[in-house]
């Protein structure tokens, strides 16, 4: 038997987002953003073929070398069409329940392969389990589900990663051509690039400082919190960060170790406050005290990531943050809580914190942080 070439007058932007999401079922990432250039592609007729096609989807799709081992089986599961010989009838190959969808994908109609529609959208329809614990708040987070919501943030904030990185921004008046951008937006004009994307370097980052919430309330946000932050340890080579509780502790020389294992055993052995009481005022007291001199500048970005459920004074609390807000440029807050729906911040320390606050979010889910990387990258 032969592979036929794909129809491409057959392939449905449905049956695109359909294959979208199942190579999402098996962990890929895939924005919106690249759904939108595979539909322009066929729009525009530049992937006739099949070659051309798989190409497409495969650099749009695919981030890194542990991607293509997927992409190919799912491509070949769902695209393939085998044929029996010339003017033989042409069948989808089936093997198995996951084999079932490349009927839809294909574009055929509800009854044609013996199938219902219902049946047929149940094998591809739905939220991917990829994309569910994305938005699933950390706290709610089931056992079995926990190490592949690991995997899922490690993937995501490498990406973040990826992208902050970069030292070069979009820019109509730069000098440099950014000729991966310019092609991309010639495909909606028949692939001529009539419209040049520059860039230029971007400016140095500020001085980032990270102060961490690590009590009762927080422990089932902590530990994700704290992946996000060693992510950020990444980005900014001028970063302080600092957990609190009912105490101030310094972990920046923790997050120099080289393994994320190493940091967590370093700070496991020398924090003695993880889980305590939740005393915010006092410690940002201490912490304007000790270090603000030292890490504070004009320039600074200050990250709070906590509930705001005060049990001290919140006059300490006040106090604290003015002077945190005097000495740098942005202060931002982000709490767990603002993800719950109805969540309104009329607790005691959340009420007293908000006056002196640039930016309230979210912080309890990975969407949530991901977020984040909108006010980092102008920072």
């Amino acid at each position: 038997m032969k592979t036929a070439e794909i129809n491409i007058g057959e392939v449905t932007a449905r049956s695109v987002i359909d294959f979208v999401n199942a190579l999402r079922e098996e962990g890929l990432i895939i924005g919106p953003g690249e759904v939108k250039e595979i539909l322009q592609g066929l729009a525009t007729g530049l992937v006739g073929r099949r070659s051309d096609f798989k190409c497409c989807l495969k650099s749009l799709c695919c981030g890194s070398r542990k991607d293509l081992p997927v992409f190919e089986r799912l491509f070949e599961m769902f695209w393939q069409i085998q044929s029996n010989g010339v003017g033989s009838k042409t069948k989808v190959k089936v093997k198995d329940e996951q084999q079932k969808s490349s009927l839809i994908f294909l574009g055929h109609k509800k009854g044609q392969w013996g199938e219902s529609e219902e049946e047929d959208s149940r094998s591809v329809s739905g939220a991917s389990k990829v994309e569910r614990l994305r938005k699933t708040d950390f706290s709610h987070v089931e056992r079995v589900d926990a190490a592949l919501l690991e995997e899922i943030a490690a993937q995501l904030f490498k990406q973040m990663e990826h992208r902050l990185k970069r030292r070069l921004k979009y820019s109509a008046r730069g000098s440099v051509l950014n000729m991966g951008r310019t092609l991309r937006k010639s495909i909606s004009k028949g692939g001529w690039p009539t419209e040049m994307v520059f860039q230029r370097k971007r400016p140095a980052r500020r001085k980032l400082i990270v102060l961490l919430d690590i009590s009762g309330s927080m422990d089932k946000y902590s530990h994700y919190l704290l992946r996000f932050v060693i992510t950020l340890r990444k980005l900014f080579k001028n970063i302080e960060a600092f957990t609190f509780s009912t105490q101030l502790d310094r972990i920046t020389p923790f997050l120099n170790e080289k393994g994320q294992k190493e940091i967590y055993n370093r700070m496991s052995q020398n924090l003695n406050s993880w889980s305590g009481g939740t005393r915010i005022g006092e410690c940002l007291e201490v912490f304007n005290e000790k270090y603000s001199r030292e890490v504070l500048t004009g320039s600074s970005v200050v990250l709070v990531f906590s509930d705001g459920l005060e049990t001290g004074e919140v006059v300490h609390l006040e106090k604290a943050l003015m002077h945190i807000k005097r000495r740098s440029r942005h202060l931002i807050w982000l709490n767990p809580l603002k993800g719950m729906k109805g969540y309104q911040p009329v607790q005691r320390g959340m009420a007293t914190a908000l006056p002196h606050l640039d930016y309230f979010m979210s912080a309890h889910n990975l969407d949530s942080l991901l977020k984040l990387e909108n006010i980092l990258i102008n920072v």
